[in-house]
């Protein structure tokens, strides 16, 4: 169970709180590299469209990456690609068997790709 779950499990008592603190932990421990990005939501309500936006992260572990919505599984992805188009504001691309997966990040993350590159090799 992961953090995501954690809201459709609320109410389980204890024996959920402890599964989810020892998983957490046993990720914390084989995190690799964090790359923050921005996550746009669109919304609608009251006949009104808006965005939010959060500033979630792209978590490298062992053997997946996860996103903000969904993890995916290294052997699953086949490159990372990265395009500047502002500053240091640009696009990441996660390209899976799934498709390509694209993030808006504010800072370049080179060292986020290479992480992933010598772990995806390794």
């Amino acid at each position: 169970m992961t953090k995501r779950d954690k809201s459709r499990h609320e109410g389980q008592g204890e024996v959920y709180l402890e599964n989810y603190t020892s998983e957490f932990i046993e990720r914390k421990l084989s995190l690799i590299y964090s790359q923050p990005v921005i996550h746009k939501k669109r919304v609608i309500e009251n006949n009104r469209q808006y965005y939010l936006e959060e500033h979630l992260s792209l978590d490298l572990y062992d053997d997946q990456v996860l996103t903000p919505t969904e993890s995916i599984d290294l052997r699953d992805l086949h490159d990372v690609s990265y395009k500047s188009f502002s500053g240091d504001q640009g696009l990441l691309y996660l390209h899976t068997n799934k498709g390509v997966r694209t993030f808006l990040v504010q800072h370049s993350p080179i060292k986020w790709i290479e992480a992933v590159k010598s772990q995806s090799s390794g």
